[in-house]
């Protein structure tokens, strides 16, 4: 089955397994978890042999029984979804869902003083791009980010597969603004639940020219200041999602 976003297979009992293969006239069950909203699909491919991404011909339901799935129930801020919890529904960039904890407890913003140019205030899915761009492989926020997956179980998972969330990053947001999407963490903090006390990294770097330090916020007071990029600070992922 070709991956859809919020939807996994169930490959349980006598269900379709994970590849399946059907002789002539036969059938098996597709059954499928969906979490969130979903249109179109499901399409089912033949697979040429030790080529998983390689396909030979897909096939799907005629128009009337494609998939067409609307969200159910209200989503609020605090509630489990699409593999975290709901953090922000401010709208635009702000809608965000959030780890369930720290994916880090303290690791550096970058290694070194190379300049990243990702100074967005509001957009930390572009700057974590293009920090992770500029700096390669490496332990640091950005890349802890980039490289976090799990399923609407919250469990890990392998980025790409069906119904993996791969699309972390650093929340943005400088001193300039209120609006920013780490300030937007900090304010919904206790419905969001497994912060401390302590500082949480942004993605936006302070271009002051030496490019030595990059933004951050105290979850204990809500100052927004800059420290240096070696520092050893804490990092809460998020990812966006349409309500």
């Amino acid at each position: 089955m070709d991956q859809i976003q919020g939807v996994t297979q169930d490959t349980s009992g006598t269900y379709c397994k994970s590849p399946f293969t059907l002789a002539s006239k036969e059938s098996c069950v597709l059954k499928l978890n969906i979490t969130q909203a979903v249109f179109g699909g499901p399409i089912i491919c033949e697979q040429v042999p030790n080529c998983p991404n390689c396909h030979l011909e897909c096939y799907q339901p005629s128009p009337n029984a494609l998939l067409n799935i609307s969200q159910g129930g209200a989503v609020n801020i605090g509630g489990s979804y699409g593999g975290g919890t709901v953090a922000c529904l401010n709208g635009g960039l702000n809608n965000l869902i959030a780890a369930t904890a720290d994916n880090s407890t303290g690791v550096v913003w970058a290694p070194n003083n190379t300049p990243t140019n990702a100074m967005s205030n509001t957009n930390g899915a572009e700057n974590t791009a293009i920090i992770v761009n500029t700096l390669g492989a490496g332990n640091y926020a950005a890349k802890i980010c980039s490289d976090y997956a799990v399923d609407a179980s919250g469990n890990p998972c392998t980025p790409g597969s069906s119904g993996c969330y791969d699309d972390w990053f650093l929340p943005a947001g400088n001193n300039l603004t209120s609006s920013g999407q780490l300030n937007c963490l900090y304010t919904n903090r206790n419905a969001i639940g497994n912060f401390v006390n302590a500082g949480y990294w942004s993605s936006t770097e302070n271009n002051n020219g030496l490019y030595d330090g990059a933004y951050f916020q105290s979850f204990i007071n809500g100052n927004q200041g800059t420290v240096v990029k070696s520092n050893s600070t804490r990092v809460r992922c998020v990812r966006a999602f349409t309500p």
